[in-house]
C-alpha cells in the first residue's frame, strides 16, 4: 500500500476546501476529547473518520482503502487543531516495546497453530525469519 501520509498539495487543497464550507462536523468521547468527525461531501454523502481506531487513524472512503491517508481526515485533523498526524511523530520507547510484543505474540500464535518450525519450506520460518 503506497501512503501519502497526506503530503499532497492537492489533498491539502481539497481538505482546507471541506473546512470552510463547514463540511467537517467533529465528534468526541466521554472526556470531551475529538476522537473523529463526521465529513460531508458535496454530493450530502458522510464519511466517518477516527482518530484512533485500532490504534491508527480511518476514513470509511476509499480515497483511504487505497493510500492510507485522506483529504477527510487532512480536513478533521485541521479542525481539531491537530498539526502532528500519528505518523508524522516517531513511536515512543513505550510503542516501540508494545510493537515487539504484538509481533512476538503473533509469532507464538503460529507456533501454537501446529507449524513445524525450522523446515525451510514453512510458513512458520517464512514468518518466524
Amino acid at each position: 500500500m503506497v501512503h501519502s501520509n497526506g503530503k499532497n498539495g492537492k489533498s491539502e487543497d481539497k481538505a482546507r476546501a471541506l473546512v470552510t464550507t463547514g463540511r467537517v462536523r467533529l465528534t468526541y468521547d466521554f472526556n470531551g476529547k475529538p476522537d473523529g468527525a463526521t465529513v460531508t461531501n458535496a454530493e450530502g454523502f458522510a464519511y466517518r473518520v477516527d482518530f484512533d481506531l485500532g490504534g491508527r487513524p480511518h476514513c470509511q472512503c476509499k480515497g483511504f482503502e487505497h493510500t492510507g491517508w485522506c483529504k477527510h481526515l487532512t480536513a478533521a485533523y485541521m479542525v481539531a487543531g491537530q498539526d502532528n498526524k500519528p505518523e508524522d511523530e516517531e513511536p515512543t520507547d513505550d510503542e516501540w516495546i508494545a510493537m515487539q510484543e504484538e509481533e512476538d505474540r503473533a509469532r507464538e500464535y503460529i507456533l501454537d497453530a501446529g507449524l513445524d518450525y525450522g523446515d525451510m519450506g514453512s510458513a512458520a520460518y517464512a514468518l518466524g525469519w
